[in-house]
């Protein structure tokens, strides 16, 4: 009844744009608060808070569910419905946007009515009334209309009012067109505030500026038919393809302080208002409201306190703006591809930039009457003067369109044409007057230049890293010292324009916006080159790319200068084809670094259609053009870059003009014939066009006039065609010297062969051939690989060779002879181009398949894999049952196969998963490609084994070498990268990272003070000391936590309680020291050299430990005398196992299989298209080396691994703590608890929840018992509990247990330090030292383990220590130190070590 009688009242309102929620993690705002005030008044404050969530998403997003959570008490204020980083507390601020003039606009309004009148009044005027319509966070303001005007001068400005930072990117700036029945939009710019402010804090920071300063618009073309086909392009949906105009604004933001009382700036404006002010406000107020959220009117005394948008006039003098004239020349000497679609009409081009060249739209001539002589101060109107004065240079000012001419077909392909341009290129010749701020064009063309040698330099050293394990860091430190170099330069030519006379503030912020971001990249590339933090090539590559998205940021200058240039393809006078030319790409400059990256150079250009494209290909047309934009000052430079050997054909109309006249044609007289080779060899990882994740692929191969195509290979996505294909009788004109610097280019699309229906695109790729001239000696060209892309999709890659040999005189029989063709007249590659081939032989360990999804609604029962390379095979046996054991019965087959000698030109080896069903049918299931085969190759082990076991164990060689303790010592610290001995006569001492044992002062103490010398270990932070200080963890967490008490199973010996929580935390300290000694040593030099006494261990990632082993070494020569008795610690890894130790697969690896197309527009989720795993291994030789099969025929591949058969285990878990999860709760906690998942056994440990923490330490215990493999996946869940509701997921992580159990770093259970029967550090493992080490011996084929009294040998290798104890363990069991050291000291041979406990 209540709001019957009164009404709804407005409470409070809540903005934000859709954008600042996409951009947000997962597209959503989740359990928020929404901040309400009052749009009428935003004196009163905060008018409550509303709860609620936010979601954004786009096609192809997974939609993840909100996680609910009870309404207990919170903190609003820290919950608030804001990106992160945000203020809670956001002052209002006032936005200004000044719209001061347009220039440009199209004259002809779109409208039924404005055609109609067209048809009576003709076109002496401009029939557009233009008005501003500017949206900023859910608010408009809209400017007057200025009557029949297509250069209107408004004069006013804009102002809203809004929190700041806003929770609204973007400025939406439109130009409309008024009409009697309906209004049009002509233009749309966005303006996003992020590129135009900095949000740093302090004074390196700047509140959003801009201007003044023009905005080319952009939209569709200016057509005059009843309906404009592409109207959503003027609304700001999709590219651009047709200049629209420009619009001079400015934008400024002022912060109220104090409500929204108002501030000097706005005083200031309020003064120099036009004196209509009142009437013209309050007839904007009514259509400033329409589109608005208000429902509440306000009075105009209101106005300053509500959040109404204000659209006020103002007066300013008008600066003069300095002009400059531009000259715009292209050329055409190549159109190819030409659609059929669009082929069957004569054919030509225009070209323009801005409106000047724009004549098919009939923009008036008049509008260039300025541009070769501008009137002093009328330089306001660039783009638009009086009609009807055509001066006598027009013709000349503008030859913006060729002569049309009429395409012909392709000769190979009837879906294709070209233009026959022969020896005549056309050419185009435009002039135009623009702002003289060419200055951004520059610095946005310095740091292109930047982006463009990062990315070449990334993009080599992927290529190193497959052949070369150094040469990678080399090319990282070369690209970084340029990188550093080129950063210096752009800073000291950035800060020389800002002192110019005609920059904006905005010019001079971004200046130090770009000097500030510089910097900080130059100084992380500086310590990068210098090695101050050691990185591996995957950390270096990382870095790089984010300086390339940070530069890339900054390359996009939003206030423009000289519009882009667009080229039309014209069909009977008709615009059918678009090309769009960022005008900074071919903006000239005599410093090279500021020059265009396509200035004055033949560039291939492929045009499209307008609007909205469907996926696959879309290129109506393949243009070879030379392009020259640049001052008319520079004009001499035109023709510099232009192929010689021309001469011109300039046009008729030449009276009255100034200087010469443009050229109409360059004329190339001379012909040369060629014939092209293209040899197409291979190609891989190429789209899954078919539902069953393969393709059927041919390659088309256009090249100038010519097309052919290659046989067709089934299912497959790595094809090996091996076919030349030859192009004969080609033609080409200018000097042999330009042909052979910049041939033209070839076009490669692969399409998949459909049997019924059309052949469907699957990727394209671009290649220069390699040029041969007739006078120069024969070389035959060297395969090389070319990425495919489908659209914005990688589609793999092509590795073929393009020969464009010049025909001599004598004939085309002088050419290189060819190969005879076979039976279908198919050329194969040349042998002297094919890759030379060896016999390899490829051994295959079947292991097993895991986690297969259901394959055609079917599960998989009775899998088989097979494995293909280059054209040859093996198969595995079938799985009788994938349910009741997922492993293969035989495990090992071998394939032999010829590969190239090359590494890198390896073809791929494809894994295919079929499923046998009933009737003998089977069914593709997945596929999985292995593009790089290096990681296979066999590398022999014989370097290393004589180091370890043979009397070399003295002679200081190079190989992996271990070293003894001195006398009496009780620990051993290895070192397995290079060798350093003091103890044994002989061995060299060699500057390495490596250190000998600890000095004698460690050695005198006794087991309790075990403790003590463990302590001493853990300060060699050597990865196998912290990984057998990390057993201890597992060891004492196993005891203590299936109690619910701590120091339950406490060592009480001594005064002190001392348990495994003891020995967790003395870790946690030791790490952070640590870490502190490695910051502080960073530039000290290398403390090995005199660090006497200390060994370290290095594992896996060698680079990275040897520097850890050092630091912590040093401090254990110290530590030992200065604290007492210190505790065993453990190694505590700051990220996932696997990461450490390459995911356990040094035995076996896992491959993903994929499933389905992954031709989707966007990209078709990874995850979505996998359906199961195949677990396996390959080792690659060559055949030659092993004629004679070792170890009675076994395969080298199955050495070592263990049986295949199945296994029962006993799984103990210990979760000992969480660390930063994600808040689950409205007060920013969360309650969380355990859920372990093995096979069909669940384990919810939800009773023992930790309340209100997003740092527990749950320290718990779970055993279960498993069947390898059937369950050999474990899964970690964390939920958070609640009290209403289901619980929600905060997280999970998943660990494969058979890859841990099998594998030989050993990462079952570990090794301690000490071997020690009670107390804290109680051994843990089902196996003694002295079983480990005589296994290891075993495996790795040494000698021994010889246990004597004081000292144990290991083939020639004897290491001592106290053997001899007071405790009633028998004496075997007392070698405390040599067992787990000398089964240390094993691994360097063959990998195996590394074992410890898991803390997550």
């Amino acid at each position: 009844m209540h709001n019957k009688l009164l009404g709804s009242i407005l409470i409070g309102s809540f903005r934000i744009d859709l954008g600042t929620v996409y951009n947000e993690t997962g597209h959503q705002f989740t359990d928020k608060w929404a901040l309400l005030t009052d749009p009428g008044d935003i004196r009163t404050g905060v008018k409550g808070y509303l709860k609620c969530d936010i979601s954004v998403t786009g096609k192809g997003d997974s939609i993840q569910a909100p996680q609910k959570v009870s309404d207990a008490e919170e903190q609003i204020e820290k919950n608030l419905l804001v990106p992160k980083g945000f203020p809670s507390e956001r002052p209002w601020a006032r936005f200004y946007v000044r719209i001061y003039r347009a220039e440009g606009l199209p004259k002809m309004n779109s409208s039924i009515m404005a055609n109609v009148t067209k048809a009576f009044v003709g076109d002496s005027k401009d029939l557009v009334d233009p008005f501003v319509v500017v949206m900023f966070a859910g608010q408009m303001g809209r400017t007057t209309a200025q009557k029949n005007c297509a250069d209107p001068v408004w004069h006013e400005q804009v102002v809203f009012k809004e929190m700041f930072p806003p929770l609204c990117r973007r400025v939406k700036i439109q130009v409309w067109d008024e009409g009697s029945m309906n209004d049009v939009a002509l233009a749309t710019h966005f303006i996003d505030l992020k590129k135009i402010s900095d949000e740093q804090d302090g004074d390196k920071g700047f509140l959003p500026t801009f201007g003044p300063a023009w905005i080319n618009l952009y939209g569709s073309t200016r057509n005059t038919t009843l309906m404009d086909d592409h109207q959503e392009l003027n609304e700001g949906h999709g590219e651009g393809v047709s200049f629209r105009g420009r619009i001079l604004i400015e934008i400024a933001v002022e912060i109220l302080s104090g409500g929204a009382s108002e501030s000097k700036f706005s005083k200031a404006i309020k003064d120099i208002k036009l004196p209509h002010k009142d009437s013209k406000a309050s007839k904007d107020k009514g259509k400033g409201e329409k589109g608005t959220e208000e429902t509440k009117a306000a009075s105009a005394a209101d106005k300053t306190n509500s959040i109404q948008v204000e659209v006020e006039p103002f007066d300013v003098p008008q600066e003069e703006e300095k002009c400059e004239d531009f000259l715009l020349f292209g050329s055409f000497f190549e159109t190819t591809l030409i659609d059929r679609r669009i082929g069957d009409k004569a054919l030509n081009f225009e070209v323009s930039v801005g409106n000047f060249g724009n004549v098919l739209d009939g923009v008036s001539h008049g509008a260039k009457k300025k541009s070769p002589e501008h009137e002093e101060g009328e330089s306001a109107s660039l783009l638009q003067a009086e009609e009807g004065d055509p001066g006598p240079e027009i013709p000349l000012s503008f030859v913006s369109v060729t002569t049309a001419e009429k395409p012909l077909i392709t000769e190979g392909n009837r879906n294709y044409h070209y233009l026959p341009f022969y020896e005549r290129k056309p050419c185009v010749y435009i002039k135009s007057t623009w702002g003289d701020q060419t200055f951004r064009l520059y610095s946005s063309n310095m740091l292109q230049k930047m982006v463009d040698h990062l990315e070449e330099g990334l993009q080599q050293m992927k290529e190193l890293v497959k052949v070369s394990d150094l040469a990678p860091e080399e090319k990282v430190r070369d690209i970084l010292t340029e990188f550093i170099n080129q950063s210096r330069a752009f800073i000291a030519a950035a800060e020389k324009k800002s002192k110019m006379a005609n920059t904006t503030s905005l010019d001079r912020k971004r200046v130090t916006l770009c000097r500030q971001e510089l910097d900080a990249m130059s100084n992380s590339a500086k310590s990068m080159v210098q090695q101050k933090k050691k990185m591996t090539v995957n950390e270096m590559t990382r870095e790089i790319q984010g300086f390339i998205d940070t530069i890339r940021f900054l390359v996009d200058e939003p206030q423009h200068t000289v519009p882009d240039v667009f080229i039309w393809l014209l069909s009977n006078s008709k615009r059918v084809a678009y090309a769009r030319i960022p005008a900074r790409d071919i903006l000239f400059s005599p410093v090279f670094e500021e020059k265009g990256h396509h200035c004055g150079k033949i560039k291939t250009i492929f045009f499209k259609l307008p609007g909205k494209r469907s996926p696959g290909w879309n290129v109506q047309a393949k243009v070879d053009m030379f392009m020259w934009l640049g001052s008319s000052k520079f004009s001499h430079s035109i023709f510099e870059n232009l192929p010689t050997g021309y001469e011109v054909e300039t046009h008729p109309a030449s009276s009255g003009h100034h200087g010469p006249p443009p050229p109409g044609h360059l004329v190339y007289k001379t012909q040369h014939m060629f014939q092209l080779r293209a040899h197409m060899y291979q190609a891989r990882g190429l789209i899954a066009a078919d539902s069953s994740g393969l393709s059927d692929p041919f390659a088309k191969v256009t090249f100038v006039s010519h097309c052919q195509t290659t046989k067709i290979i089934s299912q497959t996505l790595s094809p090996t065609w091996n076919q030349m294909l030859l192009f004969n009788n080609i033609a080409l004109y200018g000097e042999l010297r330009d042909i052979s610097q910049d041939p033209p280019n070839i076009v490669i699309e692969l399409y998949d062969d459909d049997a019924l229906g059309k052949s469907e695109y699957i990727g394209s790729t671009v290649a220069s051939p390699t040029v041969v001239l007739a006078n120069q000696p024969y070389t035959p060209a060297k395969l090389a690989y070319f990425p495919l892309f489908c659209g914005n999709l990688s589609g793999g890659e092509l590795l073929a060779a393009f020969e464009l040999l010049q025909v001599p005189e004598s004939g085309v029989q002088s050419l290189p002879p060819l190969e005879t063709p076979d039976a279908a007249q198919i050329y194969s590659v040349p042998s002297n181009i094919r890759p030379v081939l060896s016999k390899y032989r490829v051994e295959v360990l079947f292991w097993g398949v895991r986690e297969m999804k259901k394959v055609q609604l079917l599960s998989v029962d009775r899998p088989q894999v097979l494995i293909e390379c280059a054209g040859k095979g093996v198969k595995s046996c079938v799985i009788q049952s994938y349910k009741n054991n997922p492993n293969f019965n035989v495990i090992g087959d071998w394939f032999e196969v010829e590969l190239p000698e090359n590494e890198i030109l390896h073809p791929p080896l494809s894994i295919c998963v079929v499923d046998w069903r009933a009737f003998g049918r089977s069914t593709l299931v997945g596929t999985h490609m292995i593009n790089c085969l290096k990681q296979f190759l066999y590398k022999p082990p014989l370097a290393e084994i004589p180091s370890i076991t043979g009397p070399s164990a003295e002679s200081g060689s190079a190989s992996p070498q271990y070293d003894t303790p001195e006398q009496g010592e009780e620990h051993i610290y290895i070192d397995v990268e290079a060798p350093l001995r003091q103890d044994v006569p002989g061995q060299q001492t060699i500057p390495s990272p490596t250190t000998t044992s600890l000095p004698s002062p460690v050695t005198g103490k006794e087991p309790a003070s075990g403790i003590k010398d463990l302590k001493g270990a853990k300060k060699s932070e050597s990865p196998l000391k912290r990984d057998t200080a990390q057993q201890a963890l597992v060891r004492g967490s196993m005891r203590k936590s299936t109690k619910k008490k701590k120091r339950t199973i406490a060592d009480e010996s001594a005064e002190n309680v001392i348990d495994w929580w003891s020995k967790y935390y003395a870790s946690l300290e030791k790490q952070q020291k640590a870490k502190a000694a490695a910051a502080a040593s960073i530039n000290s030099t290398d403390p090995s050299a005199n660090a006497q006494g200390h060994v370290a261990v290095t594992i896996l990632e060698p680079e990275k430990k040897k520097k850890e082993g050092r630091k912590g070494m040093d401090m254990a020569k110290k530590k030992p005398k200065e604290e007492g008795s210190q505790l065993a610690t453990l190694q505590i890894y700051d990220g996932e196992l696997e990461n450490e130790f390459q995911n356990f697969e040094d035995w076996v690896r896992t491959f993903e299989l994929l499933r389905g197309k992954s031709t989707d527009e966007e990209s078709s989720f990874h995850d979505d298209r996998i359906i199961g795993k195949f677990k396996g291994c390959f080792s690659i030789y060559k055949s030659l080396e092993d004629t004679n099969p070792k170890e009675g025929g076994q395969l080298r591949i199955l050495q070592g691994i263990p049986p295949n058969h199945s296994v029962k285990v006993l799984i103990r878990v210990y979760i000992v703590a969480g660390f930063n999860l994600s808040p689950s709760d409205p007060d920013g906690k969360s309650d969380p608890y355990i859920v372990l998942r093995l096979g069909k056994t669940e384990i919810k440990d939800r009773d023992n929840y930790i309340p209100k923490q997003l740092n527990p330490v749950f320290g718990r215990s779970f055993e279960i018992q498993a069947t390898f493999p059937k369950d050999s996946l474990l899964s970690v869940l964390i939920y958070d509990h609640d009290l209403i509701g289901s619980d929600d997921l905060i997280g999970e992580t998943k660990i494969d247990l058979e890859n841990r159990f099998f594998s030989r770093h050993r990462a079952t259970c570990g090794l301690q330090s000490r071997y020690e029967i009670e107390g804290y550090n109680t051994w843990r493992d089902s196996t003694k030292p002295t079983e480990i080490l005589s296994k290891l011996c075993k495996d790795n084929k040494l000698d021994g383990p010889h246990l004597r009294p004081g000292q144990i040998q290991i083939g020639s290798k004897i290491f001592t220590g106290k053997t001899t104890f007071t405790q009633d363990e028998e004496s075997v069991e007392s070698y405390e130190p040599c067992p787990e050291s000398s089964s240390f000291l094993v691994r360097p041979s063959s990998d195996w070590l590394q074992a410890c406990p898991r803390i997550h």
